[in-house]
């Protein structure tokens, strides 16, 4: 059985640093193949504990063995590579069924009790992906406040308070605009829902609920570098039917 395999196998243990770990290990296993356990802990932004017990989770002694396995997949791999487009599906799909069996329970609460729920996006993509929440929830008659840059940001600050929510959409998590504006909220009692990258940044650990979306880069031919996004659209689209399906079905 390959590592794919195991991780499927044991799916419903990994948590999300697990996933975030097996993502980074699916698309660069001739990388990891050689790299000693600090070295990948450093990569995934963990500890070296923490690859340990991924191991150990999906059923192997520990991460020599993990490394043994990636260098015989290898070694059986046809030469050609994995193609983008089975990375992508794959890694959707598994995000998908993650999300699909989490409990949205308490950030769905949150949400219908909201006096007024403000969303803000760090960058275009992440603006498009506000747009798109925006849309989901007005289809449930919920209007919702969008902050289409800092300015907008900086003066919402003064307006909200107990009672209201902040959705904050930052690829890196690590914007120290974002952060300070956030913390001054969360001493006003407003409640901070952030979508990330991943959960391994600033952003996601002061929020009150965090939802992380597999952000990957392809390096491709001549330096060039294919990122898709698409991940942080079905964690938008997931969270308001999860929504829906708890307070308008």
């Amino acid at each position: 059985m390959d590592v794919e395999e195991l991780v499927t196998k044991y799916f419903s243990k990994l948590s999300e640093n697990d996933l975030h770990i097996w993502r980074y290990i699916s698309n660069h296993r001739e990388e990891v193949a050689n790299l000693s356990i600090n070295e990948l802990a450093n990569r995934c932004t963990v500890s070296r504990t923490t690859i340990m017990r991924f191991a150990q989770k999906i059923g192997l002694n520990g991460y020599g063995e993990l490394k043994t396995c990636l260098r015989w997949e290898e070694s059986k791999a046809p030469s050609s590579k994995r193609s983008i487009t089975a990375q992508v599906c794959e890694n959707n799909i598994r995000t998908i069924k993650h999300y699909e069996s989490m409990d949205f329970s308490e950030i769905s609460s949150t949400l219908y009790h909201a006096n007024n729920i403000f969303i803000y996006g760090t960058g275009s993509t992440q603006r498009e992906v506000a747009v798109e929440l925006q849309r989901n929830l007005l289809s449930v008659n919920i209007i919702t406040f969008g902050l289409p840059g800092k300015g907008e940001l900086i003066k919402s600050v003064n307006l909200l308070g107990e009672g209201d929510v902040l959705f904050a959409i930052s690829k890196s998590g690590e914007s120290d605009f974002l952060l300070e504006k956030v913390n001054r909220l969360k001493g006003k009692g407003v409640k901070i829902i952030s979508i990330t990258s991943n959960k391994n940044n600033r952003l996601a650990s002061v929020s009150d609920f965090n939802l992380s979306a597999n952000i990957e880069k392809f390096d491709l031919k001549n330096r060039f570098i294919y990122e898709t996004m698409v991940q942080m659209f079905l964690v938008v689209e997931i969270l308001s039917t999860k929504f829906i399906d708890q307070y308008f079905r």
